[in-house]
């Protein structure tokens, strides 16, 4: 939401694998009055998106399964759990980010 607010000309891709996540997004560009240059997708990274991006701008999970365990129970609470683990290996994530941004 900030970036839309900060640049002002441009038009922004939202994706989140979660419908519940895009809702919230999309009630909160509604509120900020930018819902009209933010297109919301529901998909997993780049696979509902095609074509090239200026910018690309993510938050993936970037726990481990053994790190979330760890964490204050009022971070494991905030979010739900699909937001934040990656799965065993903390990194899968941005490693398939970085290599699909490669290739678009």
């Amino acid at each position: 939401m900030i970036l839309s607010l900060e640049l002002k000309n441009a038009s922004l891709v939202a994706t989140d694998i979660s419908q519940e996540a895009m809702d919230v997004a999309r009630r909160n560009a509604w509120q900020y009055g930018v819902e009209n240059r933010i297109t919301f997708l529901v998909g997993n990274l780049f696979d509902p998106v095609s074509g090239k991006f200026d910018m690309i701008v993510s938050n993936p999970p970037y726990i481990s399964e053994e790190e979330f365990e760890y964490l204050p129970v009022d971070v494991r609470m905030y979010e739900p759990p699909s937001a934040l683990i990656a799965g065993p290996d903390a990194w899968i994530f941005i490693g398939k980010l970085s290599i699909k941004a490669l290739i678009i």
